[in-house]
This record gives C-alpha cells, sequence and structure tokens, in this order.
C-alpha cells in the first residue's frame, strides 16, 4: 500500500525525559510526539488512492480528506514554528482548535452514511459561495452588466469550487447543512471533548475577556496592564491535538483500505503513538478527566 514506509518513531533525547520528570512537566516531551503525530498525518493525506489495497472511494470524497488531513498536518507545523522556543501558546489554542475541527470532520465522514454526509460537507462550504455569487448577480444588474475586476477573481473561484465538488448548484442549495459540533462530537462519541475544545477555545477565538485576562494583561497593583505575552504552551494543548489528529488518521486509512491487513503497520504506529503520548501524560500531568476531590472549609 506504501510507497515510503511509515516513518521511524522520534529518537527522544534521554536528557529531556529526565528535565520532564525532574520538572514535573512533559510540556517537552510531548512536543516531540505532536511533531511525529503532524509526520504521520501528511504521510497518510499522501497515500496515492490508486494504491494497491485501497478500496474505491469516490474521487472527491478521497480528496476532501487528504484536504483536511494536510490542513491538520500543516497546522501542526505552524504550531511547532510558534512553540518551539516555549512561546506563542495563546496562539496554539487558535489554531488548536482549527486541528480539532477537521480532526472530528474525518472522523464523521469516515463514520457511516458516506455519500450523504460527504455532501453536506462539499455542499456546506458552497452555499455560502452561492450567495456570494447571487449577490454579485444582483450587483451586476444594477451596474447593466459591468463587473468589477474583484468580482471576476470571485466569480472564477466559485466555478471552480463547484466544479471540483461535483454537485450542481440545486444539489447544493437543497443539501442538509452539516449538524452543530457538539452534534458532530455526540455522533463519533467525542462529547466530552466538547467543553474544552469548543466552549473554552472560543474565548482564544473571539478575544474574550477572559482571553485578555489569561493571556494579555497582567494585575500590577490593581491595574491590568499590557503582559510580556510570553505565554507557555501547556501539556494538554500538544496531548488532545496528537490525539485527535491519531483518531481522523485511524478513521481515514480504515475508510479507504480494503481490509485492517493492509494497513497493519500504519495501524502499530498509531498505537504505539498514542500509548507513549497518553503514558507521558498521565504519568507527569494526571488524567483531566478523573474525579477530583472536592475540599470544603468550615
Amino acid at each position: 500500500m506504501y510507497g515510503d514506509p511509515v516513518p521511524p518513531l522520534p529518537e527522544i533525547d534521554p536528557d529531556l525525559i529526565r528535565l520532564c520528570q525532574e520538572q514535573g512537566r512533559c510540556t517537552g516531551l510531548l512536543f516531540e510526539w505532536y511533531k511525529h503525530v503532524g509526520l504521520l498525518a501528511i504521510t497518510a493525506a499522501s497515500i496515492d488512492r490508486g494504491s494497491p489495497g485501497l478500496r474505491a472511494v469516490q474521487p472527491v470524497h478521497y480528496f476532501a480528506l487528504r484536504g483536511l488531513l494536510t490542513r491538520c498536518a500543516r497546522l501542526m507545523l505552524a504550531n511547532i514554528r510558534l512553540t518551539c522556543d516555549a512561546t506563542y501558546g495563546e496562539t496554539m489554542n487558535l489554531l488548536g482548535r482549527c486541528i480539532w475541527e477537521s480532526a472530528a470532520m474525518v472522523q464523521w465522514l469516515c463514520q457511516t452514511d458516506h455519500d450523504r454526509r460527504f455532501q453536506r460537507f462539499l455542499a456546506d462550504a458552497l452555499k455560502k459561495d452561492l450567495l456570494l455569487k447571487a449577490e454579485s448577480d444582483a450587483n451586476l444588474q444594477t451596474r447593466g452588466g459591468a463587473l468589477l475586476k474583484i468580482e471576476t477573481r470571485m466569480l472564477r473561484s466559485i466555478e471552480k469550487c463547484v466544479k471540483s465538488s461535483g454537485l450542481t448548484e440545486n444539489e447544493i442549495r437543497d443539501a442538509k447543512r452539516i449538524p452543530p459540533f457538539d452534534q458532530v462530537l455526540r455522533d463519533i462519541e467525542q462529547e466530552h471533548m466538547y467543553m474544552a475544545v469548543q466552549r473554552l477555545g472560543s474565548h482564544s477565538i473571539h478575544g474574550t475577556w477572559t482571553a485578555l485576562v489569561v493571556d494579555y494583561l497582567e494585575d500590577e497593583g490593581g491595574e491590568l496592564l499590557p503582559r510580556d505575552c510570553t505565554v507557555e504552551p501547556h501539556p494538554n494543548q500538544y496531548t488532545f491535538g496528537s490525539l485527535a489528529v491519531l483518531d481522523a488518521i485511524l478513521a481515514f486509512l480504515r475508510y479507504v483500505s480494503v481490509d485492517e491487513a493492509t494497513i497493519a503497520p500504519f495501524l502499530d504506529r498509531l498505537r504505539e503513538v498514542r500509548d507513549e503520548i497518553q503514558s507521558a501524560n498521565s504519568a507527569l500531568v494526571g488524567d483531566d478527566f478523573a474525579h477530583a476531590s472536592v475540599s470544603s472549609s468550615k
């Protein structure tokens, strides 16, 4: 199935492991595994759809999944470059939510009812494009047939996207919208992540007061002043992002392959990497979903 073997495991510096243990923080170790997961994602996305062992998946479906995995890998690479010196943790939050949404979408598309779900995924974006086209057509009538250069470029882009989807404009308009993200997570049995990924993640996306207090302001004698913005990444940012993308790669491989024997080397690697990440996170951070003891003050 593969033109190249599955990428080898990263060589973790023993000094890094020792430092993480001494500091009681696994950020550096999880950073290394995060890099490897990004490499696995782009490797999976690069598998040619004509490779032996792949079943006959509709080309546009394959391309959509390939694009989502590539998006995950590229955004992970951006996070790696941003946080390689333990800074820009606040920016990693923004990209992390984008990664999580794309990874969840891969799982949702590969889960069941494939033709209908892929049609909804394709049409959901194109509905917005057709609204822009309708607005441009209205402007065209108002101006008596004169197109602006920006409108010409926009219409060409919309035409290209619609054509590549294989859907007609009527099929796009008639297709159901993608369900809300909380429903997507319920469908793939990840609903427990909604609060951490979507609700809390929205602070970073929208620049709420909570995000400002946590990431951009600090208390100086009762006055909130701009902080130096050296926000260290949290280990969870690497852990949750890595595990989500591992799940997406697994869903993709199972969907496109004839059987699991065909993808056995890749599946073994995914399990091995998952175990390493969970082990590092649990040993040095603990289980975020375990019950916490609550003490009451008298």
